[in-house]
């Protein structure tokens, strides 16, 4: 009985002491006892003392920004801190566990006798009077403000103003340097934040975290996410609203989360900033759940690496410079391969190869080379585009293991592969010291739509070089046979290609190779997809694709319309407004495979075998030679 007796005693004394401040603040003059100074916040007034010594935090931002002015914090959400904080977990020596962010354990806080408490009245208005009973409490008003706000309310909670202002100021001169390293760039590359959590995916809109952080640097965002909202939840169907030149994926829980289900869709490999290499996984601690300074400034760091990576660095680390390019001997059995990185040592006879690019993986299908590492997602890909070949691409990969998308490096060093051979993007790019570490690693400029020329070098590095001459000979006869058949009077024919979803209409444009194809037989586009290949970065942010809307579907006219999806649904056939377009009511327009969006030479032979029915209207005399799957 004494013994309960003198914990409850301990409890009522400590609450007590701890009230005599807050009771000083309910004073109508707001008057606080000496050593004490008012703070105004999102729940009041509330007298907390000149230097406080003993701090609680119950959230991310607080502890970040509390542990950034050099706070002594006594309690703090350990394990949530190490789960989605992982940048601070040097700096936790010392602190208890308060119990969890969504629930703080009140007799934990109240043992730790704190003389300041920090959180947020978004997360914690229920618990605030008992709270506030412990230690003088302050709260700020929402999460979903510049993180600038709540962070200057923490300094001056902390009296630690001067050392925030210190903080900010290099904030500032941080945000100068990405801005310098970007430079005129910054105002035409669209950013978009996708993360997935179990149950949930979100796009992170401006009035988020992430989203200040970006206004700050001057980066814009697509023209669907310009709103001045926290977040969106969207479905795999609503996945063209990601789209942008940079698409950061973020999460936690991803093995529980529609992660997968999203990136292996076909309609995830429709969004531009996918197929120019430019999704991006970023650290969820960071990005998202951080809320604080030192968080913002590591944000900082990754969007320079990302969007302006020295030119510097990966020669360096490729052994490019003069010196080391005069010094460069291969051993016996390889060969020195020039590449957008520098240059490498490669086998003369690779034998187990990990391909980055569908062209490649196809040459190597038709050498019947097979891959060290698949690709699920190419797999899935290639079904849609080209199911004739899909038992042929099943006994290609073989049992090679996924490689996943982005490409797993864990996988890769797995499988040991004696060559690495992909496009120079900025993907890859970021990636090849890890790459280059494990194996030879030759990286070719990413031409969009121009399959030829990654061919005749993976050919050359590949030591394919009689395939590779095989197959361009047999394609350039198709060609040279549908430009004589056509004649002169080509360029007097108009084609239009339309790729049709059910909620997104898409006319192709330059720097595809659905556009080569049509130019290189001398057939010409209407004019409005009668663009150049530097209209579409410069306007349309490198996306090769001109959107339109029901009501601008005239644009799709032309003497011949090939339309083609990627769903069952394209969204036209019962489309009154397409139904009314001359073309499609003189049966001059053509539902067509989706290979009309692929970039490969498998995928332009059918191309041309369309060109030849629907164009020609004659059967070629020099078939395509992948028709029926690949000949023995």
């Amino acid at each position: 009985m004494k013994k309960r007796f003198y914990l409850q005693f301990a409890w009522v004394a400590l609450l007590l002491i701890a009230i005599l401040p807050a009771m000083a603040q309910n004073d109508e003059a707001t008057r606080c006892m000496e050593g004490y100074r008012i703070i105004e916040h999102a729940m009041g007034m509330t007298c907390v003392p000149e230097t406080p010594q003993r701090v609680i935090t119950l959230d991310t931002g607080e502890t970040d920004n509390a542990l950034a002015l050099g706070a002594n914090i006594v309690g703090a959400p350990v394990e949530d801190v190490l789960a989605y904080q992982d940048y601070l977990s040097d700096q936790l020596e010392g602190i208890t566990s308060i119990g969890s962010i969504s629930e703080p354990n009140l007799e934990a806080i109240l043992a730790l006798e704190p003389d300041l408490i920090l959180g947020s009245k978004q997360r914690y208005e229920a618990v605030y009077d008992q709270l506030s009973q412990i230690a003088p409490t302050v709260f700020t008003e929402s999460l979903r403000v510049p993180w600038q706000d709540n962070f200057l309310l923490h300094a001056e909670a902390l009296n630690k103003t001067e050392e925030a202002d210190e903080l900010l100021a290099q904030y500032e001169a941080n945000i100068a340097d990405v801005q310098g390293a970007l430079g005129d760039a910054i105002d035409n590359t669209t950013i978009s934040i996708i993360r997935f959590r179990p149950g949930q995916v979100r796009l992170y809109l401006k009035s988020s975290y992430i989203g200040y952080i970006l206004q700050d640097v001057g980066l814009p965002r697509p023209a669907s996410q310009d709103e001045d909202v926290f977040s969106s939840e969207i479905s795999l169907e609503e996945v063209d609203a990601v789209d942008a030149d940079y698409i950061f994926i973020t999460g936690y829980a991803e093995d529980d989360s529609d992660l997968d289900r999203f990136l292996e869709s076909p309609l995830w490999q429709t969004l531009g900033g996918v197929q120019s290499g430019h999704a991006i996984d970023v650290n969820d601690d960071t990005w998202i759940a951080g809320l604080g300074v030192q968080a913002a400034n590591l944000v900082l760091e990754d969007l320079k690496a990302i969007l302006a990576p020295s030119s510097e660095e990966p020669a360096e680390e490729a052994g490019t410079d003069e010196t080391a390019s005069e010094s460069i001997t291969c051993e016996e059995g390889t060969k020195l391969v020039t590449h957008d990185l520098g240059e490498s040592c490669v086998p003369l006879e690779p034998q187990r190869v990990v391909a980055l690019d569908m062209a490649i993986m196809e040459l190597m299908m038709v050498a019947d080379m097979q891959p060290a590492a698949s690709s699920e997602l190419v797999s899935m890909t290639y079904a849609l585009m080209h199911p004739e070949l899909s038992e042929d691409f099943a006994t290609f990969y073989g049992d090679a293991p996924d490689m996943g998308y982005p490409p797993n490096i864990e996988v890769i060093l797995n499988v040991q592969p004696d060559l690495i051979i992909g496009p120079s993007d900025f993907f890859t790019e970021s990636i090849y010291p890890e790459l280059n570490a494990i194996a030879p690693t030759v990286l070719y400029e990413a031409d969009p739509g121009n399959w030829r020329t990654r061919l005749i070098f993976a050919g050359e590095v590949l030591g394919l070089t009689d395939t590779v001459d095989e197959i361009l000979a047999d394609y350039d006869a198709r060609v040279a046979e549908l430009s004589d058949v056509l004649g002169e009077s080509a360029g007097e024919t108009t084609v239009s290609l339309v790729r049709a979803l059910p909620d997104q209409i898409g006319l192709v444009l330059a720097g595809t190779n659905a556009a080569n194809v049509v130019a290189s037989v001398g057939l010409a586009r209407p004019e409005s997809q009668s663009v150049d290949y530097d209209y579409v970065l410069s306007e349309l942010d490198g996306r090769p694709e001109l959107l339109i809307s029901e009501e601008e579907l005239a644009l799709a006219d032309a003497d011949v319309v090939f339309v083609f999806s990627s769903s069952e649904d394209n969204g036209l056939t019962d489309n009154p407004l397409w139904n009314a377009l001359p073309a499609v009511q003189d049966g001059r327009s053509h539902v067509v495979g989706y290979y009309w969006w692929g970039d490969s030479f498998i995928s332009a032979h059918r191309m041309l075998d369309d060109l030849f029915e629907y164009v020609a209207g004659i059967e070629p005399e020099n078939p395509n030679p992948f028709a029926e799957g690949l000949s023995e």
